[in-house]
């Protein structure tokens, strides 16, 4: 959709258009950028904040209720709109990673529930089942 705003064919190989100031290209490395700026200077905040105060759940919560909003508002990405999705798509990834860090901060309080090889068995297969789901998905 970038590369149709930026005067070129769907079809063409290289577009030297711009939209922006970037490339049509770029968009992604973009959206890459400011996921990881974000990340860098507010991750380590708000993992304080999930460590030290009683707010880990209801953050949790309300990181994985704005994901699953804005994966539903990018349902209606057209032409007029790709601008704005593009941006939601960059602030999803980091409220992916939110919601991520909630996740990850509950492991210390299982650890202490479970022995170390229970806790270490369940760590192995679910990162086995996750990193073997994506390379099924992108084998294809």
């Amino acid at each position: 959709l970038a590369k149709i705003e930026a005067g070129c064919g769907e079809i063409e190989d290289e577009c030297k258009g711009k939209i922006y100031g970037f490339k049509p290209s770029s968009l992604l490395s973009v959206s890459a950028t400011i996921t990881g700026i974000l990340s860098c200077f507010l991750l380590p905040f708000l993992g304080a904040v999930l460590d030290y105060t009683k707010f880990r759940y209801r953050i949790g919560v309300i990181s994985s209720i704005t994901f699953v909003l804005i994966q539903a508002v990018q349902i209606g990405t057209v032409q007029a709109t790709w601008l704005p999705m593009a941006l939601l798509q960059a602030m999803n990834a980091f409220v992916y990673l939110i919601v991520m860090l909630c996740q990850y901060s509950y492991l210390p309080e299982i650890e202490e529930q479970v022995d170390t090889k229970t806790m270490v068995w369940y760590n192995s297969l679910f990162y086995i089942l996750q990193f073997g789901n994506q390379t099924i998905f992108f084998s294809d």
